[in-house]
């Protein structure tokens, strides 16, 4: 019996032990990738989106939701300000799915708040008025005026852009 809690526990120490070591190498990609994507961010730069990728598939195999959730926003991110929208899309909906799991109502607000803003800049208004609206949702929900004020102005720069100002 002895010897199986002793086994048991050194099991269990070797589990802990991998997940420090491998979330702390996840850290490092992430860390790395931030600098980058800090660093490129002007000249709409990807540098970064090799090592946040290299962070997500570590922090995919750790229990780590809320970090590869920052991970995907931050990828998408670099993907948007270098203007290739599918692909910020693409990942602020993985970023989006992570949350929703988390139970997260803030950056549940934000990451449909920016699929909305991806859509805007896309000149896709219906799509965008979608994603604002359960933005808004969400938003009002939570009862914070700044982020209820910050979707309801987006919303109301679609109406503009795309010259219904009936709403």
């Amino acid at each position: 019996e002895a010897y199986r809690a002793a086994t048991r526990d050194s099991v269990l120490f070797a589990d802990i032990n991998f997940l420090i070591r491998a979330s702390d190498s996840a850290r490092k990609s992430w860390d790395r990738a931030v600098t980058l994507d800090r660093n490129g961010r002007a000249a709409k730069g990807k540098d970064g989106v090799p090592l946040l990728m290299q962070a997500i598939e570590r922090y995919a195999n750790l229990p780590h939701l809320r970090r590869e959730a920052v991970a995907w926003g931050s990828v998408g991110t670099i993907y948007r300000n270098a203007e290739d929208y599918e692909q910020a899309e693409a990942c602020y909906k993985r970023a989006l799915t992570l949350r929703e799991r988390l139970g997260d109502p803030l950056w549940i607000g934000n990451a449909l708040n920016t699929l909305g803003l991806i859509k805007r800049e896309q000149s896709d208004y219906d799509s965008a008025l979608v994603f604002l609206d359960r933005a808004l949702a969400v938003r009002q929900k939570m009862g914070n005026k700044d982020d209820i004020a910050r979707t309801l102005s987006f919303i109301g720069d679609v109406y503009q852009q795309r010259q219904d100002l009936s709403r």
